[in-house]
């Protein structure tokens, strides 16, 4: 039996915290809370949440103070999108440390937001403007993550005594005739598969790399699990496997076999 399983994680401490905190301070980024840090996918979580609850609010308060002017919608969106941001840290601590310049100009200008006539396109550009600073934020971060990952699940696998292989964020890890796959995405959660293995091996190995990655401080947890059954692997093997190519081991033909083969070929 072999098993493919697909994790949300996240990196909190240990060695890949110290590897995140590490590669963030040499960009200039030197705050991280590693009890509240959170992962890709879930500042982005924050940052809808946050962007609802602030224009829910500024809504209300809007329809509380009967305001009614040219560019009203745009103006309230445009002040929600500054709170969510304010609000999520990941976001704004970054954004203050590594993008300043771009981020007091943003500072000051939803500072001097406010209704009146025409303030609508302001608005709307200050949106687009922070907008394109909340991507490249987000794509930064995940970058860092997503090598981190990479780098914690190949030492694991290393100290499990496998020999590694990597193509990016892919790594095939083999020690004898089993095989662990791996593939570290741009959300850097991580997906494993294993080839090789017979009946429940599988199960007992893959609870000791979940074990040893944890003890890295990688923080993971399972979203997708199946028992293929497929010596192969699963579909992760599959995909895989053409980027790491192998030259299977075959035998000269001996005399009378190259003698039948030099026939067939002459036919």
């Amino acid at each position: 039996m072999s098993e493919y399983v697909s994790y949300s994680s996240t990196i909190v401490s240990g060695e890949a915290g110290g590897a995140v905190a590490g590669s963030l301070a040499r960009r200039g980024f030197f705050h991280r809370d590693e009890q509240s840090w959170k992962n890709a996918r879930e500042r982005a979580a924050a940052l809808a949440d946050e962007m609802e609850s602030s224009l829910r609010k500024q809504t209300a308060t809007m329809n509380n103070k009967s305001q009614s002017f040219q560019g009203g919608e745009d103006l309230v969106r445009a002040q929600a999108m500054w709170s969510a941001f304010s609000r999520v840290p990941e976001f704004r601590e970054y954004a203050a440390q590594i993008k300043a310049a771009e981020f007091r100009e943003l500072e000051q200008g939803f500072s001097r937001l406010s209704p009146g006539l025409g303030r609508g396109a302001d608005a709307d550009r200050l949106a687009g403007r922070l907008e394109k600073l909340a991507a490249e934020v987000q794509r930064e971060l995940c970058q860092v993550e997503q090598q981190v990952v990479v780098e914690t699940v190949a030492a694991a696998l290393e100290e499990e005594g496998y020999l590694v292989d990597r193509r990016g964020g892919r790594l095939k890890a083999t020690r004898g005739l089993t095989c662990v796959w791996a593939e570290v995405d741009p959300f850097a959660e991580l997906a494993l598969d294993m080839s090789g293995f017979s009946g429940l091996d599988c199960v007992r190995e893959m609870g000791k790399i979940e074990k040893r990655l944890r003890a890295k401080g990688l923080r993971i947890e399972r979203n997708t699990t199946q028992s293929h059954g497929r010596p192969a692997g699963g579909v992760l093997a599959q995909k895989l496997r053409p980027l790491f190519p192998e030259f299977k081991r075959m035998k000269p033909l001996a005399g009378p076999e190259r003698q039948r083969e030099r026939v067939r070929n002459a036919r």
